[in-house]
């Protein structure tokens, strides 16, 4: 089943979306895995201590899990507790609070606990910790988006790194049914894929929404559109996905599907470049090759055959200045 993710990945990497949708059907086939769920009626307390075992234990243990790499046998590794922080330590990293208030979780989706919502004040500023990964229990004063909260670190960090769990499956069907519906030209066929899309995303989304009846599933009604339905996958992904690694893969598969930078410069300017004065760091984001690291130059000096990422590359003026 592992290999079956990964292909599905590569496959949809590839643009090749009927075999990506073929690969998850036969992973929904032959799956004995099922969505970690949280009992309706006990809100936000019940979901994040539904899902917390996830992050924080043997993942291998979980049914949702796919595949995933040993982190450690026991101990808590130091670098978390500066990364993520926890009651007493204000993390090295945390949710901006541009994207802790820009409206990306509805009132009811109960995965904002388990991402962003821990709130810290220091001085003037407010930071939103990311619990996700090392919090054992929890607690919320109120239910509001920004609420309060606390909760207790594991003692000994025993989790794998997940690299595919269930709603990776039902995600990439999702976005692999999307493109296959930009194919079609009768609005039937169209509908057809849309409505598999959506069901895809309904899994995550209802689970997150677990109070919500199902009458108040997404419907197409409101994503009649190849278009909203795209961004419907991209935004469920974000959600689902926060603080996993895999954010910035989306917005780079998008790019690469449509080869522009468009996509992932303007998924990042409102949060990174607030203000007028952005556009000349904008407008060098807007070439694809942007969106790509650069090689190290002592690895080009060592290896003629080696040719550097085109915007990496140093012009006379820039090679004068680093050699000053």
């Amino acid at each position: 089943q592992s290999i079956r993710a990964l292909l599905a990945d590569i496959l949809l990497w590839q643009g090749r979306y009927q075999e990506c949708v073929d690969v998850c059907d036969e992973f929904l086939a032959y799956n004995n895995k099922q969505m970690l769920t949280a009992r309706s009626g006990y809100y936000e307390l019940a979901y994040v201590s539904s899902l917390l075992p996830m992050f924080t234990h043997h993942a291998a243990y979980t049914d949702e899990v796919i595949f995933a790499t040993a982190f450690q046998p026991s101990g808590m590794d130091a670098s978390f507790v500066a990364l993520y922080g926890h009651q007493a330590k204000d993390p090295q990293i945390s949710a901006s609070e541009k994207l802790c208030n820009r409206g990306m979780f509805n009132s009811t989706d109960e995965r904002r606990y388990l991402t962003n919502i821990s709130s810290a004040n220091d001085g003037d500023y407010t930071y939103y910790q990311i619990p996700k990964f090392v919090a054992s229990s929890y607690s919320i004063v109120g239910s509001a988006a920004g609420s309060a909260a606390t909760y207790s670190n594991v003692a000994d960090k025993q989790y794998e790194w997940i690299f595919y769990r269930l709603p990776d499956i039902y995600l990439m069907r999702a976005e692999a049914l999307v493109e296959l519906a930009a194919t079609k030209s009768t609005e039937d066929d169209i509908n057809s894929y849309l409505n598999s899309a959506i069901d895809m995303v309904n899994n995550t989304y209802m689970r997150a929404n677990v109070d919500l009846r199902a009458t108040d599933s997404l419907s197409i009604k409101e994503y009649f559109s190849v278009d909203l339905m795209r961004e419907l996958v991209m935004d469920e992904r974000q959600r689902e996905f926060m603080f996993e690694g895999k954010r910035w893969f989306d917005l780079l598969r998008q790019a690469r599907r449509f080869n522009t930078a468009d996509y992932a410069v303007s998924a990042v300017e409102d949060k990174r470049f607030p203000n007028s004065s952005s556009q000349v760091a904008l407008s060098k984001m807007s070439t694809m090759d942007a969106l790509y690291m650069p090689i190290y130059q002592t690895e080009i000096e060592n290896n003629d055959k080696l040719v550097q990422n085109p915007f990496y590359q140093m012009d006379e003026t820039t090679e004068k200045n680093e050699n000053k």
